[in-house]
């Protein structure tokens, strides 16, 4: 009890230390409004929690925390207002247990640091798009695709629900298909990301730039027992007069102008 005690007391005085060494920052960014702590000898370290407030509404999408600009603790992720994945950090490392979920239940269970995957739980959209392995032989085969911690689903929910049409393809009556292509590298991360069958109008550059708002980190592809990096493609519609917007083929996200003008 006195152990306790005496721990409790200096847990009181070192908060009020870190706090007054800190000042809190509230940006607009593409991905929503960013409030985070710096220190304030050197404002380019992030240090304390960190959260990301969906554009269009109060609620968190991202909830984490850095240490010395580094990574750290517990990271969340919500789509909806719910709980989508959690990713752990220790000085910027990856560590204990990722977890998936979806509609409150655990879907996916992985150790990022020895690469195993315990739980999957695969949903209907995980196989719905396209999926090619880099940097191989043609005609390899991957034994394990990227896995998206939130699943397919948020992905395509974030895609749909922030991209705009924008006003210079509606004015000029430009809708079509494009391809949105991710690059999820040995590590999980998305490297990169582009358009193929590009449409112009803004179309590419709306769709590129909701893509890297995209949270959280993937489960990588293996192929030969290694973890590998793959190609992900993502079928995007654009349909200027279709009040009730239908997919042309599977997986394909279907963007009108009545759902998203704001």
């Amino acid at each position: 009890m006195q152990m306790k005690s005496v721990t409790s007391i200096i847990l009181l005085f070192i908060s009020p230390i870190v706090f007054a060494q800190t000042k809190r920052v509230t940006r607009e960014t593409p991905q929503g409004t960013v409030k985070y702590f710096v220190l304030k000898s050197d404002k380019k370290i992030k240090t304390g929690s960190y959260e990301i407030y969906a554009e269009n509404g109060p609620s968190v999408t991202v909830r984490g925390f850095y240490k010395d600009d580094l990574k750290d603790s517990l990271w969340q992720f919500f789509a909806q207002q719910k709980l989508v994945a959690e990713e752990h950090y220790k000085n910027g490392n990856k560590c204990d247990i990722w977890t998936g979920y979806n509609r409150g239940f655990e879907r996916l269970k992985y150790d990022p640091v020895k690469n195993d995957l315990s739980l999957y739980i695969p949903a209907k959209m995980d196989s719905m798009f396209n999926i090619t392995p880099l940097g191989m032989p043609p005609g390899a085969v991957l034994e394990r695709h990227p896995i998206y911690l939130g699943g397919n689903y948020t992905i395509a929910y974030l895609l749909a629900s922030n991209i705009r049409y924008p006003a210079t393809a509606r004015t000029q009556n430009k809708q079509g298909e494009l391809t949105l292509t991710l690059s999820i590298d040995e590590e999980g991360n998305m490297a990169n990301c582009f358009i193929k069958d590009k449409l112009g109008y803004g179309l590419d550059n709306e769709v590129l730039r909701v893509a890297q708002m995209l949270p959280g980190s993937w489960v990588p592809a293996m192929a030969g027992g290694k973890k590998v990096a793959a190609q992900i493609d993502i079928p995007i519609a654009f349909e200027l007069n279709a009040t009730e917007p239908r997919a042309h083929k599977p997986g394909q996200i279907v963007i009108s102008a009545f759902s998203v003008m704001r």
